[in-house]
């Protein structure tokens, strides 16, 4: 669905449709997460939100640099992702095992307080707010006219150097159109 979406409406919109539902599926968690359905639903929308950033964001970036630098752009996204992933995943951890249930029965296991939940939840919606007001307002779109992966200002045809197919074809190998 994330790819549909993608695909029928301009990229930009909804990486910045992701993020605001993820902000408002993490703010919802951390309001009422003492019922089921509503564990469940703001679940969906989280899950709807991480589905449309992950099949926006290689868009908006492939959008927003020079064709020559597409692979960089992506490695660093790969990137990006693996790093936040790992620093996000310590962070809750950290948090979950800060705090702990006091007086619990014999054998039972420490278990994380509720406020380290509700912590992490509204950190998770912290986290998404600014990604949706930077997609909806700050990333740059594409000038009228400019091909898709090539940056505003930069020669038609020329990126930093490197040859154009039509300069390296020799006349029997040109293909005709």
């Amino acid at each position: 669905m994330g790819g549909q979406l993608v695909r029928h409406r301009v990229p930009r919109a909804a990486l910045a449709l992701a993020a605001g539902l993820g902000a408002v599926g993490f703010g919802w968690l951390a309001l009422d997460h003492g019922h089921t359905l509503s564990v469940i639903g703001a679940g969906i929308v989280v899950g709807a939100a991480v589905s449309f950033g992950y099949a926006a964001m290689p868009v908006v970036i492939m959008a927003s640099v020079p064709h020559h630098q597409s692979g960089i752009a992506n490695g660093i996204n790969s990137i990006s992702r693996s790093t936040g992933s790992a620093i996000g995943s310590a962070v809750v951890t950290t948090i979950l095992a800060s705090g702990t249930v006091a007086h619990l029965p014999a054998g039972v296991p420490t278990l994380p307080a509720e406020s380290g939940f509700t912590l992490t939840f509204w950190i998770g919606a912290a986290a998404f707010a600014p990604v949706a007001a930077i997609a909806g307002l700050g990333l740059r779109a594409r000038a009228a006219g400019e091909p898709q992966g090539q940056a505003v200002g930069e020669p038609q045809g020329q990126a930093a150097g490197v040859a154009t197919p039509a300069e390296t074809a020799t006349p029997e190998k040109a293909v005709v159109s």
